[in-house]
């Protein structure tokens, strides 16, 4: 952050008199209360005279404003007011404010299809990007927060230029911009169709294939999810030739598409997309019945129970009697999936449908909502305008492009809490309003990922929306609901209402796994052990079972003795990411247990691990935090006996263990094995730890050890 004049930049003192200067610039024209100052600059460790201190960091900055600035009050400039501080200064002087009214322009010029315009205003946005804002004062967390949020508005701007870039038959200037962009955020799926559609209209057919499987690839590895419908649409147009040279643009309220998607490439044969939905145009009848998948892809498989229960859903919200329903399971069960066969209606004959993503690491707040609000206002301009115009000035968190020059808004000195609430109401007003002409389905997605403010407009909105034309449809991973106490609250008093269902996916039936198996290998002739094989493997969890088939290459290698070695071997890498996701969420004491069973096997006797690791660890507590998390069960016939969820969680810490770790861990386990630790004797399992502990049980310890179980140099890897 640098503030200049026309002779140059001038200096503004330390960090953190910088950050209340940030503090101050991100909010504009509003009074941010002394306490809320405090909390922001602070922490949970303020300064004994935190109000002092306040006052000593306002006096040094205006002293540094007023040596930069000569001629102005600098008292005028960082006011006092209600109880709190005002930084009062032209928004046509702050470069983000700037930069933010020029991409509105740019997005409202391309709107009204004139692309040269838009081209020309978003150039002149992005050239006064120069680099991500507020990189010095990231420990701040609101303006790492307005860092993350400008860099989103600033990508938009990139993808909106690329369009019209697109319409003006420019392709090779979107190729420059998007392989940069696409470079450093290869997940974000609307920039990397854009950037396919261009190099195809360049006449790189296959360098826009090459993008599309290295997007498919880093999903998969680095998410555990699978690419969106509308990239997939993309490439098998471009694979079949079905995109024109130059397809004519359609307005972004013409379709019913996922957010941030690149525009579908319809075959010659497709109709034109139908009119703006309307209230009176929506078919509930055919809001219960999704149509058929698309080419190239397989049926649901195992979940007409759960998607007749959406179905049902998205009817009585086309019949104005809107309900939310949680659908919940661990990762990869199919979460998205379901949603997405719910989305499978042409444009026009159902409610309009709304997707909002919770995302992993730091998120602007309420960056759920922002993305909602955000397509409704693609989506139906003139309804939304309207909905929104009494509510700019509380909006303007979520969507700072509302605001007007000069707009102040009542309520901007009220206190920090009554001001967040006042957002909170507006965004439900506006969501019902735009409901009560458009009905909407809103599939809010991962809400594990979310943040506070989106779970407590959540809250807020369930008591608001039963009865109405607004249909809510939320995934969470179960796991994480009970190790996460603010979503479990949340979820608690949403799910209260009678109008809340609840929609659990668990694994497969190993029948339906053996469907899937041969859907997806193409090859009929599977055997019932290949197919009983990856069905213990997965527990039935169809994202797993896709992996584990990943491991067996080409269709030749189903041989049933190869292909079970191969699904024994290795736990492959999309598993092995998903899993590390839900050990990052733990607790260290429970991970460090976890790992510790890890060397027993996928049964663990727990009197053994208390006997072993009792002087380091709680391990009672540890335990309790590994079976909430659904990583380890307890053993209804066997007390004292508990298991791991899946075998693959075994293997996956097993094989993370560094190997000097491992031997210590084993190590360990003989040892308390010698000692009476668990509840039968075992002399191979004795031999066996002993073994692994290679080097780190001397001779004298390691020899009783040995005598106790004979052919211990005949155990197997792993028991």
């Amino acid at each position: 952050m640098s503030a200049r004049t026309a002779t140059g930049e001038f200096p503004l003192g330390p960090p953190r008199r910088r950050a209340l200067l940030g503090l101050l610039l991100i909010r504009l024209g509003k009074t941010v209360p002394a306490g809320q100052l405090i909390e922001e600059l602070w922490g949970a460790r303020p300064p004994r005279h935190s109000k002092a201190s306040l006052q000593s960091y306002v006096s040094h900055l205006r002293n540094a404003l007023a040596a930069g600035l000569p001629g102005q009050d600098p008292a005028g400039l960082v006011r006092y007011h209600a109880s709190g501080y005002v930084l009062d200064v032209d928004p046509r002087q702050v470069d983000a404010c700037h930069f933010e009214r020029l991409v509105g322009e740019g997005r409202r010029l391309r709107s009204a299809d004139d692309s040269p315009g838009a081209r020309a205003r978003l150039t002149e946005a992005l050239d006064l990007w120069q680099g991500p804002p507020f990189l010095d004062l990231a420990d701040y967390g609101p303006l790492a927060e307005e860092s993350a949020r400008l860099e989103q508005l600033r990508l938009s701007a990139v993808e909106t230029r690329a369009d019209a870039y697109l319409d003006m038959g420019e392709p090779e200037a979107a190729v420059a911009d998007l392989q940069r962009e696409a470079g450093t955020y290869p997940l974000r799926e609307g920039l990397v169709g854009q950037l396919m559609t261009a190099l195809y209209r360049l006449g790189r057919q296959a360098e826009a294939l090459h993008v599309y499987e290295r997007t498919r690839a880093s999903l998969d590895e680095e998410l555990g999810i699978t690419i969106g419908g509308q990239l997939r649409s993309l490439h098998d147009a471009i694979l079949g030739g079905h995109m024109a040279p130059r397809p004519a643009a359609v307005p972004e309220h013409r379709s019913n598409r996922r957010p941030q998607g690149p525009p579908d490439p319809p075959p010659p044969s497709t109709p034109a997309p139908a009119a703006e939905p309307s209230a009176g145009a929506v078919d509930a009848g055919a809001a219960g019945s999704p149509g058929p998948p698309p080419s190239g892809e397989h049926a649901l498989l195992g979940r007409e129970k759960e998607l007749s229960a959406l179905c049902a859903l998205v009817a009585d919200t086309a019949s104005g009697q809107g309900r939310l329903t949680l659908v919940m399971g661990e990762a990869g069960i199919g979460k998205t999936r379901l949603l997405m066969e719910l989305d499978r209606r042409p444009a026009g004959t159902g409610p309009y449908v709304v997707w909002g993503h919770c995302l992993p690491g730091p998120m602007p707040p309420n960056w759920l909502w922002a993305q909602v609000l955000r397509q409704l206002a693609a989506a139906f301009p003139d309804t939304f305008e309207a909905a929104a115009a009494p509510f700019r000035q509380p909006l303007s968190p979520l969507m700072p492009e509302l605001l007007v020059t000069g707009d102040t808004g009542a309520g901007q000195d009220a206190p920090w809490a009554q001001e967040r609430f006042r957002t909170y109401d507006a965004v439900c007003e506006v969501l019902l309003a735009v409901a009560a002409k458009h009905p909407l389905t809103l599939l809010l997605e991962d809400l594990h990922w979310a943040d506070a403010p989106s779970l407590d407009l959540l809250r807020l909105l369930a008591t608001r929306h039963p009865r109405r034309s607004l249909g809510i449809v939320v995934t969470a991973r179960d796991a994480d609901i009970e190790v996460t106490p603010l979503l479990q609250r949340t979820l608690g008093e949403v799910l209260r209402n009678p109008r809340t269902t609840t929609v659990r996916l668990t694994g497969l039936s190993e029948e339906t796994v053996g469907t899937l198996v041969r859907n997806e290998t193409g090859s009929a002739a599977v055997g019932s052990a290949l197919v009983r094989m990856l069905y213990e493997r997965s527990k039935g969890n169809p994202y797993f079972v896709t992996q584990l088939l990943s491991l067996l290459g080409d269709a030749e290698d189903l041989h049933e003795p190869q292909a079970t070695r191969l699904l024994l071997a290795r736990v492959p890498t999309g598993v092995r990411e998903v899993l590390r996701q839900r050990f990052a969420t733990l607790p260290a004491e429970s991970l460090r247990l976890l790992q510790a069973c890890a060397v027993l096997g996928t049964e663990v006797d727990t009197g053994l691990v208390d006997a072993a690791l009792a002087a380091e660890l709680p391990v009672a507590a540890a335990m309790d935090a590994a079976v909430r998390a659904q990583l380890l069960r307890e053993d209804p016939c066997t007390p004292g006996r508990v298991y791991f969820t899946h075998a693959l969680v075994q293997e996956t810490l097993y094989d993370e263990l560094p190997s000097q770790e491992r031997a210590r861990l084993h190590a360990t386990m003989a040892r308390a094995l010698t000692s009476g630790g668990a509840s039968r004797p075992d002399a191979e399992r004795t031999a066996h730890h002993a073994w692994r502990a290679e080097g780190e049980l001397p001779p004298p310890d390691i020899l009783p050890l040995f005598a106790r179980g004979r052919g211990a140099d005949r155990a197997p890897a792993r028991l």
